[in-house]
């Protein structure tokens, strides 16, 4: 009988690989095209709709991923605005904003293993490791303003990635 999932110690350096094959993938679907090498080499020539493609499609699995393994995170946003401008290359890190009940060193910790993971996995994109990939601000209730939810200022809000049902 196989041990359910719940109780296996996760691998970051596995799931990060993972993760990006599934970015690597979308980005393939999205673009319309015949394999996964094909967005390679588009990614890799910095075309602007592969590489927003798969930067919205790792952000949406690292949030799913900070979801999965913290039960204090209720939802995570991409920053799209954060510095005024979207970054288009691949190494720039993902600005994500991640709403928690309440804040703990344990989830800076996790956000900072699955981001050395995740600069490991990119490589297969990339070819260089990134500084940082993940740039993570923890948002609770006392600052649920940050978000900025609903703003007057349109395209200044952070766009929900995912949320804890």
């Amino acid at each position: 009988m196989s041990t359910p999932t719940r109780n296996k110690p996760l691998d970051l350096v596995e799931t990060s690989r993972k993760m990006v094959d599934a970015a690597v993938a979308v980005t393939t679907g999205r673009l319309n095209l015949a394999t996964p090498d094909d967005a390679l080499v588009q990614l890799r020539t910095s075309d602007r709709r592969a590489v927003t493609s798969f930067r919205f499609e790792l952000a949406r699995q690292i949030a799913s991923a900070l979801l999965m393994m913290d039960s204090n995170v209720t939802a995570v946003f991409e920053d799209r605005d954060g510095g005024g401008q979207i970054p288009f290359a691949l190494d720039a890190p993902l600005r994500l904003c991640v709403r928690v009940r309440f804040q703990t060193a344990a989830l800076h910790t996790v956000i900072e293993a699955l981001d050395q993971a995740l600069g490991q996995a990119i490589t297969l994109v990339t070819r260089d490791q990134p500084a940082r990939l993940i740039e993570a601000i923890i948002v609770d209730d006392r600052d649920n303003r940050l978000l900025n939810v609903g703003s007057a200022r349109p395209g200044s809000a952070p766009v929900l990635l995912v949320q804890r049902g």
